[in-house]
């Protein structure tokens, strides 16, 4: 069961309680075993495929619920007297395509940690982490040998990687990252999809990701020079949903 369900339940019985203590006199509540269970089943039913915010399931459950309180009198306490209580979410879709070509390196396999397309042909640097600073990137695409971090804090460290090489200019970030295929495949399924997060007004930053090197066929066509190649990526896009 997922928790909304236990907290609608939850909810049930506590207002119910509460409600028939201070209002005893004008309404008479009785709740059964077989109603919970209803309830429960029925918003924990496959049916309702999780209920997750942002898809037509979710407005299901919700509407259930409210009419669920409303037949038991409870007071509203949501937007404009209702049940309901509005919350805008920013949808977000991860990048579906990538191509690199960088001399006779090529790869379409991706992590994407920041979701922004691009349609880039120029220059390419490779580059250590501790000589970011030293370089100016003004439209270029920075490339970091990243492979002597583990996957999680090469994650942890991602937002303030990516900030620093904008501030020089770059015009996006690939991370080469040594994974294991279960760690690459396990971190692949999580980043690779749909997300909802709160809406913000910031900037929505440069693309950012990570790739695999693990014959170090990119370090060998790269280090220490600037290379002509593309980078293509696409798929992203941001929307907002109500919940």
């Amino acid at each position: 069961m997922k928790k909304p369900t236990f907290l609608f339940v939850l909810g049930l019985f506590s207002m119910t309680t509460i409600h028939a203590q201070t209002e005893a006199e004008m309404v008479s509540l009785e709740i059964s075993k077989s109603d919970i269970e209803g309830h429960i089943y029925f918003l924990a039913s496959d049916e309702l495929k999780g209920r997750e915010t942002g898809t037509p399931e979710i407005d299901i459950a919700a509407s259930y619920i409210a009419n669920t309180f409303r037949r038991y009198k409870v007071q509203p306490i949501g937007d404009n007297g209702t049940y309901y209580q509005n919350i805008p979410f920013e949808r977000v879709q991860a990048l579906s395509t990538v191509n690199l070509q960088l001399g006779s390196f090529s790869t379409a396999d991706f992590i994407p940690i920041n979701n922004v397309n691009i349609d880039f042909s120029g220059d390419f640097v490779y580059l250590s982490e501790d000589a970011l600073n030293e370089k100016d990137l003004t439209g270029k695409v920075v490339l970091i040998d990243s492979r002597s971090k583990n996957m999680r804090n090469a994650y942890r460290d991602a937002s303030a990687l990516r900030s620093k090489a904008e501030a020089l200019g770059a015009k996006a970030v690939i991370e080469t990252v040594q994974a294991n295929d279960r760690n690459w495949n396990q971190y692949q399924k999580s980043l690779n999809r749909i997300r909802l997060n709160l809406p913000s007004d910031e900037d929505l930053g440069i693309t950012h990701l990570w790739i695999r090197d693990t014959n170090s066929n990119l370090e060998s066509e790269l280090n220490n020079k600037i290379v002509s190649g593309t980078l293509k990526a696409s798929g992203a896009a941001r929307s907002v949903v109500h919940s």
